[in-house]
């Protein structure tokens, strides 16, 4: 063959060579089209609402499914999802859910849910006993993965969730020894990088504890994660505009917690009996730890230190007999320059250690007290007791000898002597009165 005859069917067969690549991208091409088709008709489908409904169930620790999907271009929504768990969560509820969702991420292996918001969130946080025969969430059932067709093997597992907005969040949490219900609560989540859990930022609502009056929620930040409940900073207005800061942690698995609050600007009628409400005035500051388990039940134990400002005490029997015998005035309506003690709570009974009181130039009172169910109003709460009682010499220049029978003990400017206390909060007793009539 001619060298000009090779040269010819060369150069023909050159012609199509710009083919080969160009039909490469129509089959990469049309299969991606093929594929991104694939993947909006699985998102439209019920196995792709089984497949999320387990995902969520599973980091919920719940059993539950969503209401049928209805979307709009990457916007999908849904009535409610509604789910039952045996852990902390025993039940949540969420209604009027809307989701984007972004229809190319199954090529980056998960599901991207871009932004999720929800109008309303009811959770009932149990004692963590559950319900008998509720399932535990379980692998994706083979329906939920795919239709047995040539693309289920980019169906991806994973889904990843962006920022979640729910527009009111109401809560209740039941235990033996406390109830808590808060309603209202506006709550931004967003995932937290290199972590899986969320970040929590939110306030407005109402919480009420127990048989305490309802509590405004300021704000609300915090750390959710699989094993714990972190927070960092949560503020609430309390009782007539008095504030509560709290921090801390609730640790799922043993169901032990933790938090340390500070209390400032409440109002000493707010915490006090009606019969005791004109007796003592002032604003009440604590500092309080506080621990327990919510495991089969609440147990809590409070402690800390409590401080009463700008406290005044008075129509007390025992000051106004020391007044009468003293010829002393200031004794009916005593000032409290200074008024603080450390405090336990524990198995319904409150302890008061390292007491302390003083009326500049008139008097000083130290030791301890104990009240036996002090947020029981329904029944006498007994009351006992040791204290060290100290006044300034002259106010017992009406009273020679007294100081040889009651005051008898002299330190630190004061003259001093041990008063015990007995009796119920409501009707307290003490045995100086007597003594100071002899």
């Amino acid at each position: 063959m001619s060298r000009s005859r090779r040269s010819r069917r060369k150069s023909r067969s050159s012609r199509w060579l710009w083919l080969v690549p160009l039909m490469a991208v129509i089959v990469v091409l049309a299969g991606g089209i093929t594929l991104t088709i694939w993947a909006k008709r699985y998102l439209r489908s019920d196995a792709f609402r089984v497949f999320l409904a387990q995902r969520v169930s599973r980091l919920l620790h719940v059993e539950g499914e969503f209401d049928p999907f209805s979307w709009t271009d990457a916007s999908v929504y849904s009535e409610s999802f509604r789910g039952r768990g045996k852990s902390l969560l025993e039940e949540v509820d969420a209604q009027g859910i809307r989701a984007t969702i972004d229809f190319g991420s199954f090529k980056r292996e998960a599901w991207e849910v871009e932004q999720v918001t929800i109008n309303r969130l009811h959770l009932n946080l149990g004692r963590g006993s559950g319900h008998e025969g509720t399932p535990q969430a379980g692998p994706a059932p083979e329906e939920a993965k795919s239709n047995k067709s040539f693309w289920s093997r980019w169906i991806p597992q994973k889904v990843d969730l962006g920022e979640i907005q729910i527009a009111e969040v109401d809560y209740e949490l039941s235990g033996d020894s406390l109830a808590m219900k808060g309603k209202g609560l506006a709550l931004t989540l967003t995932p937290m990088s290199g972590d899986e859990g969320w970040s929590l930022s939110g306030g407005g609502g109402t919480l009420v504890v127990g048989q305490m009056s309802p509590v405004s929620v300021d704000r609300l930040h915090a750390r959710l994660r699989a094993e714990e409940f972190f927070v960092t900073d949560a503020g609430f207005e309390i009782l007539d505009h008095a504030t509560l800061i709290t921090t801390g942690d609730v640790e799922f698995a043993s169901g032990e917690l933790a938090f340390r609050s500070h209390v400032d600007q409440l109002k000493a009628e707010h915490v006090l009996r009606a019969d005791w409400r004109q007796r003592l005035l002032g604003t009440v500051q604590a500092e309080i730890e506080t621990k327990g388990s919510y495991g089969g039940g609440l147990a809590l134990t409070h402690k800390g230190t409590v401080r009463l400002k700008n406290g005044i005490l008075m129509a007390l029997p025992v000051l106004e007999k020391l007044a009468d015998y003293t010829r002393t005035e200031r004794f009916r309506r005593l000032v409290l320059n200074e008024a603080i003690s450390d405090f336990r709570i524990e198995d319904d009974k409150l302890q008061l250690e390292k007491l302390f009181l003083r009326s500049d130039g008139l008097l000083q009172v130290t030791g301890n007290l104990t009240v036996g169910h002090p947020f029981n109003a329904a029944i006498p709460r007994p009351l006992s007791g040791t204290l060290q009682v100290g006044v300034v010499r002259d106010v017992l220049k009406w009273l020679p000898g007294i100081e040889k029978r009651i005051f008898t003990q002299d330190r630190s400017g004061y003259v001093w002597t041990t008063m015990r206390v007995g009796g119920t909060l409501e009707q307290p007793m003490e045995d100086l009165t007597p003594r100071l009539g002899q």
